[in-house]
This record gives structure tokens, sequence and C-alpha cells, in this order.
């Protein structure tokens, strides 16, 4: 980490050039935000908070409270635990993420108004589990919108400028929390209250566009989800998570709040899939389904490490963990394990954490956006072709990766290209738009050979004609090895196993996936981010062996190339091209190898995968 000596001077370049050396500890692999409740701070010591807060691995607090606390009679607000937990936040220099929560958690004048209600026996194992007799205003109706709608606005006069203040959740049109997508209860009893998927979705619909004008420079977040009127449908969530972000772009952030240890929390998984399906656009927030931490004994700290790491493998960039998680010893201390190991695996660093080993003599300082990784990002006021900046950057293992550089996009950038120690990394990208915002940059992949820092040196090459200035800002540096098949989100096929074989030698990052196979039409599924759209060559590294099978490769169920057999008496380990793939726009593709037969000499159909390469036709 840099010193605060080391820090003031790299933000003042602008006065002497320098040069810093040093190994920066890889960034934490996910934002953690701990999720406090109201209730938690009701008869908590007062020191809870700062405590919380205090806790390095923590980013920022997410706050929920309820329609009944903040606007207890109609008209009347009352923001004293909002400004109790903003004041913590900010003293501790971390952000907040405000919830309002409605559902059951409204105040009786609503009913008195004039509210539809629904009363049900709600049954839950999370978070609050046991069985009570619950009711909730119907989703859809006018008079609890309108007081939603209320105290969202309420709030944005009261804080929508506060700079500690970073994101707010949508919340509204659901009935156990108002927090969630979904409409859980039978056909029969959703006909009874006036069920239509238009009502479910226009009162939504309203709730993003309410929280996004109250807030308009904050992130928003929707929390998705499948269950609806007795069945799984996509149509709702995807309706609603395509429509926010047509609007909001970077400010939107799809959320699932049932990430899990269990089985089913995978790609393939219709629930998961609406939320993670288009990462390469959007900014992922998973939280956790359960408090693990007090779960009677029916959970464990590796279930814990299991729950958090498939969040994060599948694309969450924050985190969010019941407080009570965080103030078991035995759960931070498990946190904090699976935090690290998921670094070596997952490299994300914020520019303004990295040490800077050079730059032109040009004012350079850290600017606040709350669009960006923990809120901010590094500038360089350049005013020139050929000014630079370097930082020093920490590749954990030997391994080939994809470096992405995440900037913040305005009217006054400028075009730039990188190099890494000094060779040129795919070429340059433009910083100019006339909206500004945040984006990922593929700059391309390289092997990196040695576990060291390397250069990266970022150089102006010119600008937008429409741009003002030759300007550059950087927010995060990500080395993502994800083409490495244990390290991309897959799925065996129903019935089989996959397991991470171990190939000191021969694999890239030592490590490979085999897939259990034993019959035709077994497969197994692996997801990739593809950042930039492009005519890809696919090859595929594997070990040949004499109890291979024959597979298909298909990407988004279309054939690339022909069957390719893995058979080979002795073993043996080589890279195939298989075929193209064309990518229309920055998405998540779904890679299936099926097993499609076997060799004659072969004693097996298994198959096992080192990585995925995707490498550009062109330009």
């Amino acid at each position: 980490m840099q010193s605060l000596l080391q820090k003031c001077l790299c933000r003042w370049t602008w006065i002497v050039s320098i040069v810093i050396l040093g190994f920066s500890s890889p960034a934490q692999s996910a934002e953690v935000w701990p999720i406090v409740r109201a209730s938690d701070l009701d008869n908590a010591a007062t020191d809870y908070l700062p405590n919380l807060l205090g806790k390095s691995e923590v980013s920022g607090v997410v706050f929920y409270t309820s329609l009944s606390r903040v606007q207890p009679q109609d008209g009347v607000f009352d923001w004293v635990g909002v400004t109790t937990v903003l004041n913590a936040c900010q003293t501790a220099g971390k952000p907040m993420k405000l919830a309002i929560l409605g559902g059951r958690w409204v105040p009786q004048w609503i009913y008195t108004k004039g509210a539809a209600s629904y009363t049900w026996t709600l049954s839950s194992t999370y978070v609050d589990p046991g069985q009570s007799l619950a009711t909730a205003p119907v989703p859809w109706d006018s008079i609890y919108l309108d007081a939603m709608e209320a105290a969202a606005r309420a709030a944005g006069t009261q804080f929508a400028n506060h700079p500690t203040l970073k994101e707010v959740q949508v919340t509204g049109p659901a009935l156990s929390n108002g927090l969630e997508t979904n409409l859980i209860m039978t056909a029969t009893q959703a006909a009874q209250i006036g069920y239509t998927q238009d009502k479910l979705i226009d009162a939504w619909k309203r709730m993003i566009t309410v929280y996004a004008t109250a807030f308009p420079t904050k992130r928003i977040c929707l929390a998705l989800h499948d269950d609806i009127a007795g069945q799984r449908t996509a149509t709702v969530a995807r309706t609603l998570r395509d429509y926010a972000y047509s609007l909001y772009f970077e400010r939107f952030s799809p959320q699932a709040c049932y990430v899990t240890h269990d089985s089913w929390f995978h790609y393939g998984n219709q629930a998961v899939d609406i939320w993670g399906e288009k990462n390469a656009f959007m900014d992922l927030s998973g939280q956790l389904i359960n408090i693990y931490s007090t779960g009677g004994g029916t959970y464990t700290t590796a279930n814990f490490d299991v729950a958090i790491q498939n969040a994060v493998l599948l694309g969450a960039v924050r985190l969010e963990i019941f407080a009570a998680d965080l103030n078991s010893t035995a759960y931070e201390a498990q946190l904090l394990t699976t935090l690290q190991s998921l670094a070596q695996r997952r490299c994300w660093y914020e520019a303004e954490a990295l040490t800077v080993s050079n730059a032109s003599p040009v004012p350079f300082y850290e600017i606040t956006d709350p669009l960006l990784g923990g809120g901010i990002g590094d500038k360089l006021d350049c005013d020139a072709v050929g000014q630079f900046l370097s930082y020093s950057v920490p590749f954990p293992s030997v391994g080939t990766y994809r470096v992405i550089v995440r900037s913040r996009r305005g009217s006054d950038e400028g075009q730039a290209s990188l190099a890494i120690n000094g060779t040129t990394v795919g070429s340059a990208q433009d910083q100019y738009a006339a909206t500004p915002g945040v984006v990922d940059f593929y700059y391309g992949g390289l092997t990196q050979g040695v576990a060291a820092n390397a250069d990266f040196l970022f150089t102006v090459t010119g600008k937008n004609a429409a741009s003002s200035s030759y300007r550059l800002c950087f927010d995060q540096i990500r080395l993502a090895p994800f083409q490495d098949c244990e390290n991309l989100p897959y799925t065996p096929s129903a019935g089989r196993t996959a397991d991470v074989i171990t190939e000191t030698n021969n694999f890239n990052g030592g490590k490979g996936i085999k897939l259990n196979s034993t019959t035709v039409g077994d497969a197994i599924t692996f997801r990739m981010r593809v950042l930039k759209a492009g005519v890809y060559s696919v090859a595929v590294k594997t070990k040949y062996q004499s109890t291979r099978g024959i597979c298909q490769l298909t990407v988004d169920g279309v054939n690339v190339g022909t069957p390719w057999d893995q058979y080979s008496a002795t073993d043996s380990y080589a890279e195939k091209t298989i075929g193209t793939v064309t990518v229309t726009e920055p998405t998540t593709k779904k890679f299936v190898f099926t097993i499609t037969g076997k060799n004659a000499s072969s004693l097996g159909y298994s198959l096992l995968l080192d990585y995925i390469k995707l490498t550009p036709t062109q330009p």
C-alpha cells in the first residue's frame, strides 16, 4: 500500500515528476457493503456504527429503513434515522446506500386513506425466520404508490446533494418488503387482487423513474426476481432491467437478493441469468440471501465462503452482507480469507490506490463521482498529445490476462494508448462522450511470465473532434484471467460433475476443468464476458488423453467449427483453434461443450479444458 507521503506526492506530480516503486497489495475482489436495518439501531451501543464502518473490508453501508419510520403521518417526514447513519458514514469517509422499504412496513394511515390490502401467512426461513400473519398494500395500489413516491421525493429533496449518499434502492411494488420485483402468491390469489403483468410492470416503472429523478446523480439499484403469481417468468424482471438501463445507463445496477451457497445458484438458472446476463453493460450487486452467522446451526463458515465466491465469480462488483455476519468474529475472518483468495483470481485495482510511477508535469488529482468505484478516480489535466501517466500494477501470479480499464467519460476527455512494460496493448481508446458516464475499455490480452509489478503507461494520442480537451480520467484497472476455465462461471449438465484439476507445469495458471462425462449428450457450459463487438477466433487448450471424448462447441446455441476429438494414446497438451464467433455488442456469451461421441480407441468420454481464448480477427 502507498504511504500517506507517497499518495500526497503522487497527487502533486504537476509540481515535480517523481518515481515511486513498490508492490501494491491486490485490491479487494468486490466492494463489501454491510446491511444495517433501522431496528439494528434501536438498542445499539453508541459505537455500533463507528465500529462497523471502521472495518477495513467495509466499502460503505446499506441502510434499510421503512415507510412507517420515515413517513409516520401523511405528508410528515422523519429523517432522524437516515441522518444518523449518513453522518456516521461521512465521519468514516465511506458512502451510504438508502433503501426505504414498503410492503409490510407501511404506516396504518395508508389503509385508513383507502389503500387496498392483501393479508397472508408469511412463512420464511430467511433473515427473520418463522411464520406470521402479514398484511401489505396491493403492490400497484395508487394510494400506496403515491405515499412511496412522496417519501422518495422528500428524501431526494433532503439528501440528493449529500456527497456521502452514493446509491438508492428502487422500492415499492412488492408485498413482503417492497424490495424485489416478485409477486409470491398463487395464480388464484393474484387474480383475486386484480393482478395483470402490465399493472406490475407499470408500477415498477413508475418507481424507477421516481427514484432516478429524485436522485439525479446517484446510482439506482433494482432487485430483480422471477417468481410471479405462482410461476417462474422472466418477462417482468427483464423488461424492468432493460427499461432502467435504456434510460439511466451506467447509473443503473441490477441486484440479486438471493445469493446463496446452494447448488442452484449458477448461470443456467433463470433468476441468475436475468441478473447477470448483461453484466458487460451493468455493474452487478449481489446480496446474501440470509444472515449466515445466525442461521441456528444450519449454516457454516464454509457455506458463507461458497456464497461469497458464487457472487463474485458470477460478476458481482458489490456484495451486500447483513451486518450481523461482519460482527461475528468467525464469519468476518472467513470473509477476509475469501476476499483475499478471490483477489488473486480477479484482480481489480482502484486507480487512486495504485502507485503512480511517473507522469507528465500537468495537474493530477483525485475526483469524486458516485458512478466511480469507491466514488473516487484519478484525473490528469492533459492539454497536448504525448502527455502521459504511468501506474505500477501488480500481477499476483503467472498467467494470461485480459486488460480492462474503467474510465470516466466526458466532454473534455482525450484518447489514450496503453503500453505495458514498454509493449503496446490493444488500440487507443476514446474517453470522449457528450454525456458523462463510466465505461469499460478492453485493451486486449497479454501473458505475464512472472508475478511482479508491471508498468502501465497511458499516453495521449489525440482527441475526438468534439472534445474540448485532452484530459484523461481513470477509475479502475482490471486484470481478468477469466478465460482460464477454472475462473469462468461453469455449469455441468444434469447428473454430471466437473472438477478443478491441477496441471502445474502444463496449464495456464496451473489448473483446468474436467467434465466427468460418461455418455453422448453430456455437456459443460461456461459464461464469458465479451467486452467489445467484433469477429473472434476461438481457441481452446486441452490435455489429450486416452480417456477423452469428442465434443462440439456452440456459442449461444450456434455451432463453432466441427466436432473435436481429444483422444490420444499418450498424454499431450495443445491449443486448438476451433472456429470463429461474431459478437454484435458487449455481452456475456454461453460457451457449451457437448460430447458427441468418442474415438474407437478411447476408454471414455471425459473432457479437460485449460482456457478459452478469443482473438480478434481484425483490429
